[in-house]
């Protein structure tokens, strides 16, 4: 598997991309798609029923957490995300509105 230039995903990125997706079980928000990042670290892929809106969420090696909002036709969107239970549902809510609209 191709890992790209960041690498496999390292015990930090598993444990927090694990937490967010241990929140999304629990908000019964389950993702279309989980995987490695190319900047190394996990990937997550929400994307809408109908139409080509899709929020990617990567959870890098250095621990961060960022949610990238795409539709293919506007510019996309990145916002920087704390790793914590809390910001991560802050983010599902937002993810929701903005996969159903």
């Amino acid at each position: 598997m191709d890992f790209g230039k960041g690498g496999p995903p390292n015990d930090k990125s598993i444990a927090i991309a694990g937490r967010f997706l241990e929140t999304m079980q629990t908000a019964l928000f389950l993702p279309t798609q989980v995987l490695p990042s190319v900047v190394g670290g996990v990937g997550v892929v929400m994307r809408s029923t109908k139409g080509k809106k899709k929020v990617y969420v990567e959870f890098t090696n250095k621990g961060s957490v960022s949610a990238l909002f795409s539709d293919g036709v506007a510019k996309p969107v990145v916002e920087k995300i704390q790793p914590e239970v809390s910001a991560f549902l802050n983010l599902l809510e937002k993810a929701k509105v903005y996969l159903n609209a």
